[in-house]
Parts: C-alpha cells; structure tokens; sequence
C-alpha cells in the first residue's frame, strides 16, 4: 500500500481538484492522509467531506505550522509500505502512483521518481518542449546529482512530489522534514533519503502537473528568506557529499546559483542587510573558479559573478537602491 501525503492550507480553490485526481488512480490501494494546517478557509470542511464518502481518506487537522509540519504529522501515521507526496494544488496523472510502483517493485529499486508539467493556474502547460521519454536506473550520484541539474528537467527534480519512498528507510533513518526551513526542505529531505539508496528508477514521462502561482514563496517578498534556508541546505548536506563526485560538483553549483542569485536581489532589494551581504560575499568569494559551473549559473549571473569578483564595492554601488 502506498500512503499519499497532502499538506494544505487555505487550499479551498484548488483542493478538489487534487483530491479527484488521487481518488481517480488506477492504483487503488493507498491511503490519503489530508493535512489541514489551521485554515481559515472552508479546506477543513472539505477534508473532512472526502473522509465521509471515501475510506481511504484520513484527515488530520493541526495549527498552521506550515507544510513541513504537517508532512511530519502525517509521517507518523502512514501505514503504507511507500510514501509518496502530492500538494494541494497540483494534480497526479491518474496513473501516476501505479506505474510509480510497479517500476520501483519490478526493479528492485527503492525509490522512484517521474518527470512532470510545470503549468500555469489554468493548469495549462507552461514549457511546450517535449521531454524524451525514457526510463533509467540511477544509482546513489546519479540520482543526487539529478536533484540539482537534471538532463532531462534542468535545475528542476528537487521535489518530493514525484517521487516514491520506502517507509522502512524513512523510518530506519527517522527522517521528517526539517521545519526550521521553508525554501529547499523537499531538497533537504529527498537527498538525506537518495544517500541511502542503491538504485533509484526514473521514468521521464511526465505524470504530476505542478501549479506555478505567482504568488508563490518563491516569487514573493519573502525571496530573500531562502537565501539563509540555502545555506542552511547546503552546509547540512556537503560533507555527506564526499565521495560522490558528480553530485558534489552539482550541490556546489546549484549553491554557487544560489549565493550570485540572492547577492544580485539582496543589493536590489535590500542592501542594508549586512548580515546576510556577509554570509552570501563570504560563500561566494571561497569558490575561485565559476567556469565549472557554468552550467547552473546562466549567462546574466556568470557576468554578473565576473564582474563583482573583482569589483564587489562599486557593484554595491551600482545595484543598491
């Protein structure tokens, strides 16, 4: 059986049509755990609608502790041999959890992991290049390393929602979700699990639709906060890096994006913070070279780099408002 994870908050406009789309597997033995965060909202009260006309809904309501909190909530009370997570306003394939499983078992493998849409509200797709379908096995690099460069969804399978765990290795390692973080916790989570693994089966077809808001964490005022998360995430996971080469050249590059991104927002937005100036010059300038990296850096960030290497006061200067 697999439990399927949902946290949600103030989810009413989207939740249903999350809901549907889990009840409407082909996969029919799961169980749906539903967490409701404190919403304000009328979510509570659908929640607890789905568990009256479907047993296999479980409903567990909580203050509003954000996401983390309430995946850790649900953790503790899944039953099923697999985890796996979908968010309140995203929609799973209706074979999603199905194929998920029967490449996992068949494999051997233990985890699983599927490529996805990123849409728009409407749900509609918002990247229109076809992905190459195909379906590999990864071994412990490959599959951290496609956390933070992937071939296939570039800088984007850090996720936990198109993915299958084991619960006996979850378990084994304790392992909940850090709630001191908001930004790059899935991250966190998911490469903690990953260097565990032995094999990891990866089907690129694309079996979850995520919903990109624009008032999203990661678009909002609150952009800067996940400057001090990723440092966090990347000093919690470089030494247990060592060893895999790929993957520690990825962690440092998608680190690396990270510290040129939010120096490059931090001198726009807030440049009286010097604090966060500090961590983020520091991390930055311990790297001597970025053409390695190239690869996660871009074309606007590789030159904006070059150029505050050398002349980090007048890019002070220059970008501060």
């Amino acid at each position: 059986m697999i439990s399927i994870i949902t946290p949600v908050y103030n989810g009413q406009k989207y939740l249903c049509d999350c809901i549907d789309s889990i009840l409407s597997q082909t996969l029919e033995d799961f169980e749906l755990l539903l967490v409701n965060g404190g919403s304000t909202d009328d979510t509570g009260r659908i929640c607890d609608e789905y568990a009256t006309h479907d047993h296999r809904v479980r409903v567990f309501h909580t203050e509003n502790r954000g996401a983390s909190h309430a995946r850790n909530i649900a953790l503790a009370h899944a039953a099923g041999e697999w985890i796996g997570f979908v968010d309140a306003d995203d929609i799973a394939e209706q074979e999603l959890f199905e194929t998920l499983l029967n490449k996992a078992v068949h494999s051997g493998a233990d985890s699983a992991l599927c490529g996805y849409l990123l849409c728009d509200e409407q749900m509609r797709p918002i990247d229109q290049t076809t992905k190459p379908e195909k379906e590999l096995i990864l071994n412990c690099d490959q599959a951290l390393t496609s956390v933070f460069l992937d071939e296939y969804y570039g800088n984007y399978q850090g996720y936990v929602w198109n993915r299958l765990f084991r619960r006996d290795i979850i378990e084994r390692l304790q392992l909940r979700f850090d709630e001191t973080i908001v930004f790059s916790e899935d991250k966190l989570f998911a490469c903690r699990y990953l260097l565990e693994c032995e094999t990891i089966f990866y089907i690129t077809k694309p079996l979850y639709r995520h919903r990109y808001c624009q008032n999203s964490l990661t678009t909002s005022d609150s952009y800067l906060k996940g400057a001090k998360d990723e440092l966090y995430v990347f000093k919690s996971l470089k030494n247990h890096f060592t060893g895999h080469s790929s993957a520690e050249k990825a962690l440092t590059g998608w680190h690396l994006h990270n510290c040129i991104a939010r120096l490059f927002a931090l001198l726009r937005q807030d440049p009286n913070n010097i604090t966060l100036y500090n961590a983020l010059h520091t991390e930055f300038t311990a790297h001597k070279k970025l053409w390695p990296y190239r690869d996660f850096l871009g074309k606007k960030h590789l030159l904006f780099a070059a150029v505050y290497r050398r002349f980090p006061k007048l890019c002070r200067k220059m970008f501060s408002r």
